[in-house]
C-alpha cells in the first residue's frame, strides 16, 4: 500500500489599484476586475508557521476533543476561523521562522478584518483584503500575516516578507490575495 504525503503551500500576492476602480467601502475586487485593472506589484512563497499548521490539523479533526493551538484552548471549530490579515511596515524584517507567532515588529501598520473567501481549485482557499485608497500614504509594506482569534487571542496561520517594500501611493490601493493549497504527493 502506498501512501501519499499532504502538503501545504502558500502563495501571498499584493495587486496596486487605482483610485477610480477600487470600491469606495474598501471591499476587494474580484478576478474580473482584478485582471482588467489592478497590477501585480509582489508575488512569492508565504511560510506556513507551527502554529498555522496545528491550527489546520485541528480544522480537519473538526476541533475534537480538548485541543489547543497556539497555548490557546479551542472550544469549537469557529474558534479557528481566519480572522485578520496584518500587513506590517518593519525595517529590515527578520526572514520568517516555523516558530513566528507575530509580524516582525508586533504592530501591524494596519490589520484588515474584512476578509473575502473564495475557493479558486477544489485543494486551495484565497483570503482576499483591501488596504482602501489613501490609507498609509508613503509607508512601505514590508510583511503579511493571516491570522485566527483563539480565546480573545491572535494565533499567526503564516508570514510573508515583502521585498521590495510596496510603497503606497497617493489615489492607490493596494489588494492583498493569501492562497493556501494543499496537495498529495
Amino acid at each position: 500500500m502506498s501512501l501519499s504525503l499532504l502538503t501545504v503551500s502558500a502563495r501571498v500576492r499584493v495587486y496596486s489599484v487605482p483610485g477610480e476602480f477600487a470600491h469606495a467601502d474598501g471591499t476587494p475586487l474580484d478576478d474580473n476586475e482584478l485582471r482588467r485593472h489592478a497590477t501585480l506589484v509582489s508575488d512569492g512563497h508565504n511560510l506556513i508557521v507551527n502554529n498555522g499548521r496545528d491550527l489546520i490539523c485541528k480544522l480537519i479533526g473538526h476541533a475534537l476533543g480538548s485541543p489547543s493551538v497556539g497555548g490557546q484552548s479551542v472550544t469549537g471549530i469557529a474558534d479557528l476561523q481566519i480572522a485578520k490579515m496584518k500587513i506590517g511596515n518593519a525595517v529590515n524584517p527578520s526572514t520568517p521562522s516555523a516558530t513566528d507567532t507575530a509580524l516582525a515588529d508586533g504592530t501591524p501598520l494596519v490589520t484588515l478584518t474584512s476578509l473575502t473567501v473564495s475557493y479558486p481549485t477544489t485543494s486551495s482557499v484565497r483570503f482576499r483584503a483591501t488596504i482602501p485608497v489613501d490609507t498609509q500614504n508613503g509607508e512601505g509594506l514590508t510583511e503579511a500575516g493571516l491570522f485566527a482569534v483563539i480565546s480573545s487571542t491572535d494565533v499567526m496561520l503564516g508570514r510573508r516578507i515583502i521585498n521590495p517594500p510596496v510603497v503606497v501611493s497617493p489615489g492607490t490601493a493596494y489588494q492583498f490575495d493569501y492562497d493556501i493549497a494543499l496537495a498529495a504527493s
